[in-house]
Order: structure tokens, then C-alpha cells, then sequence
């Protein structure tokens, strides 16, 4: 997730998004101080509480958050022109804090609701999510089990059969896209070597996303670089492009993505992943 964070979302200047991208993409080391983006948030009318589509873009944020540091927010609620004002105040903000219990790890500046908007327009019924003080992308670092460390062996995939699936550790994506960071090359290196040595092996890539909320979803995580809900299976598609361009034989290959419906329960981190699945 190039910081376009115009976090995709449809008020996004074009402009501001290209800078992000082209920022996080190219100097992912710089500091960008002092600069805020704003996300927009749509309700229905007398309504509070987040759909699915709401989740799925506050997710989408958090993911690109993740590569981020000293991030704050400002969370402000607000209603159309319906209703009374003491009735407006309060359904915006409900709406607010509603959003604020998504971000309840960031240090939260504001969570406020500000009453009706001038008209009774569909767009006033909303939140809008400031996240500001963008510093500089985090020094993502594989972790591994100690053993594994010892043997410089990041994955052990000598013993795989026919139907086995393990999660590939060591894969790392920028926050929101299918960007493969360049701490990934020894992980992507002995699966590549793997597949080149057992040359009748094929496998399917699997891709999963974090942070489906209480109910798993078969709706994609957001991917800031094609503007398209298919993270999950972009990050499984990113990896079988360089095993391809490796001469790895396309025959052999698969992907797909599982989006949030296969949660393992042990925290977002873990449900952030690529498998591998040997199905010859």
C-alpha cells in the first residue's frame, strides 16, 4: 500500500492519492509530517451501526496503518438535516464512536458528533476518519521459531505431500497491496528453489486477509494499487507471478484468495498469510 492513502475511499483527491503512491512506492523512507487524510463513512438514514461495507474499509485502513508510526485519528460524526437537533447530536455521535471501537488501538485525538449538516442530502449522513502524522514505513522483519533460525531454513518444505497445506512464513506485503517487500526474497528463494528441484510438484497459492470482524466474510480486502476489492487473492497472484517469471512453468501453478473467510483464530497478525497446497 504505496501510502496512497487516499484510503481509497471516494472523496480521495487524485492528486493527493498519486503523491501518496508514488511517495510510499519509491521513498518509503522519508517522513511525511504534518499531513492529514481524510475517509468518508455512509450511512442510511437513522441508521448508526457498521455494515459490512463500512468494516471492510475501516480493515482496508487498518491494513495500511500497519507499516505505519505515529499515527493519529480524529473521528467526527454527522446527520442531515432531518429530525431534531437534540435527536441529530446524538445519532451523530453514536456514529462516531461507533467507528472509534475499530480503532481502538490508535491514539484517538477527537471522537465527536457535530448534529445535522445544512441539508437533508444523503451525503451529510456520515463519519469522516482524519488520520494524520504519517512518519515513516516500520522495518518489517520476518519472525521465526528459533530452531528455524538456527537451521537458516525459514520454511521446511522437503517433506510436503500430495494435499498438504502450511502457511509460507516470512511473506511480507506493503500495508493494503500485493507490493512483495524485499524482506520476502529468501522465503520466495527456497520455494522457488522447492518447485525447481521437484519438478512434477504443483501447487495452488492460497491468499487470506485479517480483521473480518465477528462474522468471516467472503468479501475481499481493499487493494489501494488496483483500486479493487481482490487483496487476498492479489497477494497469492503476486507471488505466482514471480515464481513465472522465474521459469517456473505456469502449468504448474495455482492461486486464489479466501478473503476473511478462514480466520485461525490466534490474532490478526496470523490470518494475515499465503499458503501453499501440493495438489500433484
Amino acid at each position: 500500500m504505496n501510502v496512497n492513502t487516499t484510503f481509497f475511499l471516494e472523496n480521495y483527491s487524485t492528486i493527493l492519492m498519486k503523491y501518496f503512491v508514488f511517495m510510499f512506492l519509491f521513498f518509503p523512507s522519508l517522513l511525511i509530517a504534518q499531513t492529514e487524510i481524510k475517509a468518508s463513512l455512509y450511512y442510511d438514514h437513522d441508521a448508526y451501526q457498521l455494515e459490512e461495507k463500512h468494516v471492510q474499509k475501516i480493515d482496508s485502513i487498518k491494513q495500511l496503518l500497519i507499516t505505519q508510526d505515529s499515527i493519529t485519528i480524529r473521528i467526527q460524526g454527522f446527520a442531515n438535516a432531518y429530525g431534531t437537533d437534540r435527536y441529530n447530536v446524538q445519532l451523530s455521535k453514536k456514529r462516531a464512536r461507533e467507528v472509534q471501537l475499530l480503532f481502538d488501538t490508535y491514539h484517538i485525538l477527537e471522537t465527536e458528533g457535530y448534529g445535522a449538516l445544512e441539508s437533508t442530502s444523503g451525503k451529510n449522513r456520515r463519519v469522516d476518519i482524519f488520520i494524520s502524522r504519517f512518519m515513516h514505513t516500520k522495518k518489517e522483519t520476518v519472525i521465526i521459531d528459533k530452531e528455524v533460525s538456527d537451521s537458516q531454513e525459514i520454511n521446511d518444505l522437503s517433506t510436503l505431500e500430495i494435499g498438504d497445506k502450511i502457511v509460507l512464513k516470512g511473506i511480507l506485503f506493503l500495508g493494503g497491496t500485493d507490493t512483495i517487500l524485499e524482506e520476502s526474497t529468501s522465503v520466495l528463494q527456497e520455494l522457488y528453489d522447492y518447485l525447481d528441484t521437484n519438478p512434477k510438484t504443483h501447487i495452488n497459492l492460497i491468499g487470506h486477509i485479517c480483521c473480518h470482524g465477528s462474522i468471516p466474510s467472503s468479501k475481499d480486502g481493499f487493494n489501494v494499487i488496483t483500486k479493487s476489492y481482490s487483496l487476498s487473492k492479489d497477494r497469492a497472484k503476486a507471488i505466482y507471478d514471480y515464481l513465472v517469471d522465474n521459469g517456473i512453468s505456469n502449468e504448474r501453478l495455482a492461486y486464489e484468495g479466501r478473503a476473511y473467510l478462514e480466520p485461525l483464530g490466534k490474532g490478526s497478525k496470523y490470518d494475515r498469510r499465503v499458503e501453499i497446497e501440493i495438489i500433484e
